[in-house]
């Protein structure tokens, strides 16, 4: 891209541009694979209330927003809010084999 700034908002509104540059989108939705579906001896993984909740607490609230641009002080604040609907995000996506495209 071949740009230049001295400027910390530039740079960091730079980034993004950057990255999406630089990589592809083709993992970004995964479909189920109708020839491989799910059987007896598939591994069930829970994503229990409990855990997401432990984990969203545990955040570093100094460290840098993700893609979502949510800081992690937030997510730590509202860990209690948050945990039930993730946990249900989370378990369909793992369940369905599938993620949402953004």
């Amino acid at each position: 891209m071949g740009v230049e700034s001295s400027e910390n908002r530039e740079k960091a509104e730079y980034f993004p541009q950057f990255y999406r540059s630089v990589f592809t989108n083709e993992a970004r939705f995964l479909r189920p694979s109708v020839d491989n579906p799910p059987t007896a001896s598939t591994i069930h993984i829970l994503f229990s209330e409990f855990l997401i909740r432990r984990e969203l607490k545990e955040l570093k609230e100094s460290k840098s927003p993700g893609p979502d641009e949510l800081p992690p002080k937030l997510l730590k604040e509202l860990a209690n809010e948050l945990s039930t609907p993730l946990s249900v995000h989370f378990q369909n996506s793992f369940d369905f084999g599938t993620l949402p495209i953004d």
